[in-house]
């Protein structure tokens, strides 16, 4: 008997197109499912078998129905425990109900080797479906990463908009302005102390003196200006209105201004300021200004509180999409209790160590980095030393 039209230009289209749309479905890194009207599997590719090496070969799932494949998953160990906690029969509903309802909404799997695959579905015209089987483990965990630093960044700057509140609870507000109270006096007192010598009876100075006290206003100018600089900024970008102008700035070269700013202080305490040999321009996508803000106080807080003849070691180096601008010395360093809050605003680390001070410029780093998209991470053993690491995007 002679086949008739119709099936004999079904069988010229398998052994024509169909084959290469097979070995197209085959070389995709997505698997491919395809089940009939019945919700029988009729093909599978390779990669399917991939993302479930523990399931039977090709041939003997031919023809399961979709939940025997969902059970055959389960029962190969397939499925990691978390998904099945409302019994078997509970997950095989939540993945049939993906096919219903005419949303298709993707659903995410986790596989007990730790690997979620994320399915597709959507039912055709005859009543068959196809579902697609894609690995998006790296996609969610950087999702995940990328919310729980959101997260991190949001409580930071909401405990900092706290401490910067006037009406914040009454023990916050009292510690705000016994901080405040005592930052700013000393400065104020330095200044209206000298000046008020000076006023008194300038005659009775030799030039030397009077040059010597004036050296002690302007740093006691200096030092209330740059608080009062840095409660201007955390303000702002606790109020979201910090505005950066950000472009290719070349991070070595700031680094390089930085150490020689601080020569002159560094010089007086003999303490060593190195910076190791750079391979090239290190550019980050960074404001300016307040990339010069950062490493200013980073390299500054180094010479403040490393001891006398010490050492001050700074250094840059680029890791994947991050430039990592380091300033590490060999003063008498923080223990852990206190490196753990070091960073908080506000807060103090003892007399001799680093935080010293109204305890903002660490803060302010941090609040600038942040805002950067990067990170400041620190590090200390206490005799040995300090370790500031700021990390922004590569520009």
């Amino acid at each position: 008997m002679q086949p008739s039209a119709a099936a004999a230009r079904s069988a010229a289209h398998a052994h024509t197109g169909a084959p290469a749309v097979l070995e197209a479905f085959d070389a995709l890194r997505v698997a491919v499912t395809v089940f009939d009207a019945a919700d029988r599997l009729i093909y599978c590719n390779r990669h399917f078998h991939y993302l479930f090496p523990s399931l039977p070969d090709h041939s003997a799932l031919l023809g399961k129905t979709y939940s025997d494949l969902v059970r055959l998953e389960v029962a190969c160990g397939a499925i990691a425990a978390s998904e099945t906690l409302e019994g078997l029969e509970g997950f095989v509903a939540r993945r049939y109900a993906q096919l219903h309802g005419g949303e298709y909404k993707p659903l995410d799997v986790k596989l007990a080797n730790g690997h979620i695959v994320e399915i597709k579905a959507r039912r055709a015209a005859n009543g068959g479906f196809v579902a697609l089987w894609t690995d998006v483990t790296d996609l969610r965990r950087l999702a995940h990463s990328s919310a729980q630093t959101a997260a991190q960044r949001s409580a930071f700057l909401a405990e900092l908009m706290g401490r910067l509140s006037v009406g914040a609870d009454e023990g916050t507000s009292a510690d705000f302005l016994r901080t405040m109270s005592h930052e700013l006096k000393t400065p104020l007192n330095a200044i209206i102390g000298f000046a008020d010598l000076l006023r008194a009876d300038p005659s009775r100075f030799t030039s030397q003196q009077i040059t010597d006290y004036a050296e002690l206003i302007h740093a006691g100018g200096q030092n209330l200006l740059r608080l009062i600089n840095q409660i201007m900024d955390l303000t702002k970008i606790a109020a979201g209105k910090f505005r950066l102008e950000r472009a290719g700035v070349d991070a070595g070269l700031a680094l390089s201004d930085a150490r020689d700013a601080a020569l002159p202080r560094a010089s007086e305490k003999s303490i060593a300021l190195l910076m190791e040999d750079l391979a090239g321009p290190y550019m980050v996508h960074a404001d300016a200004m307040a990339l010069r803000t950062m490493i200013r106080h980073l390299v500054e807080n180094a010479v403040t509180f490393t001891q006398p003849r010490g050492e001050v070691r700074l250094s840059l180096k680029q890791v994947g999409g991050r430039v990592h601008i380091t300033v590490a010395d060999n003063g008498p360093g923080v223990d852990e209790a206190e490196l753990r809050r070091i960073l908080l605003p506000f807060e103090q680390g003892g007399a001799r160590h680093h935080g010293h001070g109204a305890g903002l410029g660490l803060t302010l780093v941090k609040a600038l980095a942040e805002l950067h998209g990067g990170a400041l991470s620190i590090e200390s053993v206490l005799g040995e030393g300090f370790t500031a690491t700021l990390e922004l995007p590569v520009g």
